[in-house]
């Protein structure tokens, strides 16, 4: 994936971050993008995932969505998991 990535913009009550990119159509054999997110506690990488998306997307613009749409998750877990647990 190239260029920067997308910065999901979610209500996070410390100093979490998520981002976000796809690659749009990068599969030759299906034109399927690929999905990437990483979440982010401050500088320190908690969690990251990359993923083939399910279906072809139409646009770039859909790929991005979708890929968001996936990660955004990625930032409201953790922030569980540091609100409950550690009392953040």
């Amino acid at each position: 994936m190239s260029g920067p990535p997308s910065s999901l913009s979610c209500y996070i009550p410390s100093d979490l971050s998520g981002y976000t990119d796809a690659d749009y159509a990068g599969s030759i054999s299906d034109r399927r993008s690929t999905s990437g997110f990483c979440t982010f506690r401050g500088n320190h990488l908690i969690s990251w995932k990359s993923k083939k998306q399910a279906v072809v997307s139409r646009s770039s613009a859909e790929s991005e969505y979708r890929a968001m749409a996936q990660g955004l998750p990625s930032c409201y877990h953790p922030t569980q998991f540091f609100t409950k647990e550690l009392s953040i």
